[in-house]
C-alpha cells in the first residue's frame, strides 16, 4: 500500500501568499478610510446637534432648516461611499482576487 502524502493538494508559493496579503491589505486600507470618513462625518453632525443647535436651526429656505439639509446630505454621502467602494471592489479587488485564483490553479 502506498503511503499517502500529508501535504495539501494545492501548495501555495511565497509569491502567492504575498499577493493575497497585498490584496487583503489594500482592501482593509480602502474600507478603513471610508469607515473613518463616514463615522467622522456622523460624529461631526452629532456634535453640531449637541453644541450648536441654534446654528442648525437656521432656516435655509421656507421652514427647512440647515439640520435637515445636512442630514439628507449625510445620507447621500453614505450612499456615494458605498457606490464608490463597490466600484473600486469590482474594478480592482475582484480582478486581483481572480489573478490570485488563476495563479493558484496553475
Amino acid at each position: 500500500m502506498a503511503s499517502q502524502s500529508t501535504r495539501p493538494a494545492a501548495v501555495h508559493s511565497a509569491a502567492s501568499v504575498l499577493n493575497v496579503r497585498r490584496v487583503t491589505g489594500k482592501r482593509m486600507k480602502v474600507s478603513l478610510w471610508l469607515a473613518i470618513l463616514l463615522f467622522g462625518s456622523y460624529m461631526l453632525f452629532t456634535l453640531a446637534v449637541a453644541f450648536a443647535p441654534n446654528f442648525l436651526a437656521t432656516p435655509v429656505f421656507g421652514n427647512t432648516t440647515l439640520a435637515l439639509v445636512l442630514a439628507v446630505v449625510m445620507i447621500v454621502v453614505a450612499w456615494l461611499f458605498t457606490l464608490g467602494y463597490m466600484r473600486w471592489a469590482n474594478r480592482y479587488h475582484d480582478a486581483a482576487c481572480d489573478d490570485i485564483t488563476r495563479e493558484g490553479t496553475r
